[in-house]
C-alpha cells in the first residue's frame, strides 16, 4: 500500500494527541492497520515511526494516542476528487478509509480518527501535548 498521509506539523515539532476511554467500533483495529499503513512517517521523528498506539486497551474501551496532531495527504490542493477516489481505490484502500479521507480532504486531525473509530454516542476528552506551542483540551460528541 503506498503511503499518502504525513505530518501536517512543522518538521521537529512533537505533538501527540490522546483520547480518554472510547467504546470503539469492532474493526478498530483493521482501520487502524490501515491508515497506519497510508502514513508516511518522518525519519527521526522523537514519537518513533507509528501514528497510533494504544495507551489502554479493556472491555470498557480503548484509550487511543495519536503521535500527530494535524495531517495532510499528497491531495490536499488536488480538485479532481474522482482522481483521489480512483488512486485510492487502486492503492487497495477501504471503502470506509475512501469515505473518510474523502470527507477530509482538506484538512485532517487526530480527532477526526478518534471519532471515525467510536461508536455514536459518546463524550470523549481530547488532550493535545504541543512541546512547542502548549497543551490543549476539550470534549467531543460523537
Amino acid at each position: 500500500m503506498e503511503t499518502f498521509i504525513y505530518s501536517g506539523m512543522e518538521s521537529g515539532t512533537v505533538t501527540t494527541t490522546r483520547s480518554s476511554l472510547f467504546k470503539p467500533v469492532s474493526n478498530y483495529q483493521e482501520i487502524l492497520n490501515e491508515f497506519e499503513n497510508c502514513y508516511a512517517a518522518e525519519d527521526g521523528k522523537p514519537q518513533g515511526d507509528k501514528l497510533f498506539w494504544l495507551a489502554s486497551k479493556s472491555n470498557d474501551g480503548i484509550i487511543l494516542v495519536v503521535n500527530d496532531c494535524i495531517m495532510a495527504n499528497n491531495y490536499k490542493d488536488d480538485e479532481d476528487s474522482e482522481g483521489i477516489i480512483n488512486f485510492m481505490k487502486s492503492n487497495g484502500n477501504s471503502d470506509a478509509i475512501i469515505e473518510f479521507m474523502t470527507n477530509h480532504q482538506e484538512e485532517l486531525c487526530a480527532a477526526d480518527l478518534i471519532e471515525f473509530l467510536a461508536l455514536p454516542g459518546q463524550t470523549i476528552t481530547i488532550q493535545i501535548t504541543d512541546l512547542e506551542a502548549g497543551n490543549t483540551e476539550y470534549e467531543m460528541t460523537t
